[in-house]
């Protein structure tokens, strides 16, 4: 499902899965100020997608932009918190088809952004107290069976901020 709002200066792309008796269970949204459309200087080149079943229904949202002549598909992810074979799911399945798709046009840009709930450097990207070792065990568990299925399927694509900060220990959540 998948809705365009015009609200304070945002157009928004969302996609949301339901379960029993019309409750939410996860959502994803791209959000893109509105004056770059207005400007000219960006603009849909089709229609927003989303997958309406699967582990990713609810979970991917890909929204095709053009910006200033060049192609791009952005791709809003929110990755399940507790899933992490769900989470594989994910990557081996539509991120690894949008990433064929977008090899058959080199020209267009491609970027994932969201919430992945999983890192793929637990030594970096995670804080474990002394003492709780067991926790950062688990930790490494649930990281890398969706880590694993990254470096396989999509092993070109890589996190911007590690990119530029490759030894840095700091973290969105702790």
């Amino acid at each position: 499902m998948e809705r365009q709002l015009l609200h304070r200066g945002w157009h928004s792309y969302w996609s949301v899965a339901f379960a029993a008796q019309h409750r939410i269970t996860a959502g994803v949204a791209v959000l893109i100020r509105s004056k770059h459309f207005a400007s000219g200087v960006m603009r849909l080149h089709g229609q927003p997608a989303a997958p309406a079943n699967g582990p990713a229904q609810g979970r991917l949202l890909q929204v095709p932009l053009e910006w200033a002549g060049q192609q791009l598909s952005v791709v809003g992810l929110y990755f399940h918190a507790s899933n992490p074979a769900a989470n594989a799911a994910i990557i081996s399945g539509p991120l690894a088809s949008i990433w064929q798709q977008q090899q058959q046009q080199p020209s267009r840009g491609l970027v994932f952004l969201g919430d992945f709930n999983f890192v793929t450097s637990a030594a970096l990207d995670r804080r474990s107290p002394t003492g709780q070792q067991q926790q950062q065990r688990q930790a490494a568990t649930h990281d890398s069976t969706p880590a694993a299925a990254w470096r396989h399927h999509l092993p070109s694509m890589c996190d911007a901020w590690r990119r530029q900060h490759p030894l840095r220990k700091a973290y969105t959540f702790v």
